[in-house]
């Protein structure tokens, strides 16, 4: 190594010139005494110097390591504290926005309400003849029954009493029978 061979080498296209001169010279004096042998004691500090360089790559790998880690960790707590005011400002402006939809269902549903109140007694007949009636004023069974299907439950409420003309529908609500007893018959008047 010291014999000059490595005067002889040339330094790779593009690699700069002055690095390549000190690694010839380190590569020079690996071989101090010119017996192109490697000895114990320049091996060990070559080792040395390497293992040194090695522990401070590592260091540097783990400080880079650490601080992108952390730079990571602090992004994500940003972003969620981001996302988390962004959460309550949303769900906030969607409570507010169902309050408003609440007042404004309740004021449509006032307002329905106080304008059937104020239909007229022909109005609410028309308006409950066209559920079941067609065209031409007659009552269909299939319209009548589609209206009435769910409503079930509802037909004993009906008072058929205010009119006057259906009477005979209103059934009592209590029924009685009347059994004659055998021993009901009459008495004959004793001489």
């Amino acid at each position: 190594m010291g014999s000059g061979v490595s005067s002889e080498l040339k330094p790779p296209k593009n690699y700069d010139k002055k690095n390549f001169q000190k690694i010839l010279s380190l590569y020079d004096k690996l071989d101090s005494n010119g017996n192109m042998v490697i000895e114990q004691e320049e091996l060990y500090i070559l080792a040395n110097h390497h293992i040194k360089n090695k522990k401070l790559l590592i260091q540097q790998e783990k400080m880079k390591n650490d601080t992108e880690i952390k730079s990571r960790i602090l992004a994500l707590n940003l972003k969620y504290e981001n996302d988390k005011k962004e959460l309550e400002n949303n769900h906030k402006s969607q409570i507010e926005k169902l309050k408003q939809k609440e007042k404004d269902d309740d004021a449509e549903y006032v307002k329905r309400l106080a304008n059937i109140d104020l239909l007229t007694k022909e109005q609410k007949y028309d308006i409950f003849k066209s559920r079941f009636t067609d065209k031409k004023n007659n009552i269909n069974f299939n319209m009548f029954f589609e209206y009435m299907k769910n409503k079930t439950d509802d037909i004993q409420n009906i008072n058929w009493v205010t009119s006057g003309k259906l009477n005979h529908l209103n059934p009592p609500k209590s029924l009685s029978v009347t059994i004659n007893s055998p021993n009901a018959r009459p008495r004959v008047a004793s001489p």
